[in-house]
């Protein structure tokens, strides 16, 4: 299949606050903020030797596959994706030992810092630095922040194509990861919604070996990619597709937060989930009525 060249996400040095909002955050522009979070002792601190040591006991939420060998299809990986309870220090163990094949564990959007909140001292909120307006009181910042994300995965591990409710901005912390991005202009390309999916917020297709046969539109879609370095901050506006791969052992955290525009993405989830569950009651009741003895 031949798809569209990737076009690279534009990068911007140390900009203003104001000058992101204006620019990227209203105009819905997905890029790479450099100079903005590299001085955080998280950048420096962390690497998973050093979670293993000190936090290793504690116990986090890790994504799991049934497949032995996770698929990358996005369908296959959400029917064989679970979620167990670990300790953090076995869990690295398992990645870092090479036996297991990538995706086997993988820790995402796990919640550390309740058991561990001396690491909130070591990075900033960047939604209410870069995301929320300055005037909104307090109070009102907090409501529309959620928290902080912790994921660690190795090398290999992929997250299939898939947008976000939330507008969110992802903080490279160790290791580096390659993101591949597509507009919501492109989601028919993209074969959304896929109400067939196991969640509507996934793409069926498999944007590293898609099926030109059963996904002929997706040759029209426009990727945008980069590779996200150590220190580096990535905003992903609402809705915007994204796909992720592994490329090094990685720590990363990410920051959803809620503004009009998201709420707007979020409305339009929940219509087709809630069409998605109308179809699947009529199609339990459809059979159900095939099945009944007639005269």
């Amino acid at each position: 299949m031949n798809t569209k060249h990737p076009i690279a996400i534009e990068r911007i040095s140390s900009p203003t606050p104001a000058f992101f909002r204006e620019h990227y955050l209203e105009k819905r522009r997905p890029v790479v903020l450099t100079g903005v979070v590299s001085h955080w002792p998280a950048v420096t601190r962390w690497s998973a030797d050093s979670f293993k040591q000190r936090f290793g006991d504690h116990r986090v939420v890790v994504e799991r596959s049934r497949a032995s060998v996770p698929s990358n299809d996005p369908l296959e990986f959400l029917r064989n994706r679970y979620y167990e309870e670990a300790r953090l220090g076995d869990t690295i163990a398992r990645m870092m030992s090479g036996e297991h094949p990538p995706g086997a564990y993988y820790v995402t959007y796990a919640n550390i810092f309740d058991a561990a909140p001396e690491l909130l001292g070591d990075f900033e909120s960047p939604p209410q630095t870069w995301g929320i307006p300055p005037h909104y009181p307090r109070a009102l910042q907090d409501r529309l922040t959620l928290r902080p994300g912790f994921w660690l995965g190795p090398a290999g591990t992929v997250s299939a194509v898939h947008f976000d409710r939330q507008e969110n901005f992802n903080a490279q912390i160790s290791g580096r990861k390659k993101w591949t991005l597509y507009s919501p202009q492109d989601s028919r390309h993209l074969y959304y919604p896929a109400l067939d999916m196991p969640t509507v917020i996934f793409s069926p297709v498999d944007i590293e070996a898609p099926d030109a046969r059963r996904f002929p539109r997706f040759a029209e879609a426009q990727p945008y990619e980069t590779i996200l370095e150590p220190g580096e901050l990535l905003f992903i506006p609402a809705g915007w597709w994204h796909h992720v791969r592994t490329l090094e052992l990685s720590i990363s955290l990410n920051f959803w937060w809620w503004t009009l525009a998201s709420v707007g993405t979020t409305a339009r989830v929940n219509y087709y989930f809630a069409r998605k569950q109308l179809l699947r009651i009529l199609g339990r009741q459809g059979a159900t009525a095939a099945s009944m003895p007639v005269g």
